[in-house]
């Protein structure tokens, strides 16, 4: 999904003249998390003395990184390979829980990201599993959260529901 960070902050903020696109924010998504960076993409004028800032996190970075086409035995030679057939700079390393055998390969060049997830053939595609991104590190966890037994019912814990697409 969406992992975007949205913001207020006054003109006569100590930091605002910080805030430029491109600029990084460190902050903290939710409540208890390990802070995450998010890259800032756009600040609207002002107005009563405060700006909005829009900023995407860090793993979107992983769309301007294009990989080149490749063949894999596994799971772990897939994330392997990944890094070794980036066409540019990548800082970002990737685990898993998951163990798979099963190879596959990626027939044209296509962003880091996509590789991971959104188009046929993906590794998520393939393999399922849930990602978890913490800054530059994404990982694939074969199952994540916890089951606390809460049974989501509409009418009774679902109140109302709006479907949204982008």
């Amino acid at each position: 999904g969406i992992y975007e960070l949205e913001l207020q902050y006054p003109l006569t903020g100590r930091l605002f003249s910080s805030l430029v696109n491109s600029a990084i924010i460190v902050a903290e998504p939710y409540e208890g998390a390990t802070e995450q960076a998010f890259r800032i993409y756009k600040i609207t004028k002002p107005l009563n003395g405060r700006v909005t800032v829009y900023a995407q996190h860090i793993s979107y970075q992983l769309n301007w990184i294009p990989v080149m086409p490749f063949n894999y035995s596994s799971l772990a030679d897939c994330f392997t390979k990944l890094k070794t057939y980036s066409a540019s700079t990548n800082p970002f390393t990737l685990w898993t829980n998951k163990t798979v055998a099963t190879g596959h390969s990626f027939d044209v060049p296509q962003s880091f990201r996509a590789f991971l997830g959104g188009t046929q053939g993906s590794v998520m595609q393939m393999y399922g599993g849930d990602y978890e991104w913490d800054n530059y590190t994404v990982r694939l966890w074969l199952r994540r959260g916890a089951d606390n037994g809460v049974r989501i019912a509409y009418g009774k814990t679902l109140i109302d529901a709006k479907p949204e697409a982008n």
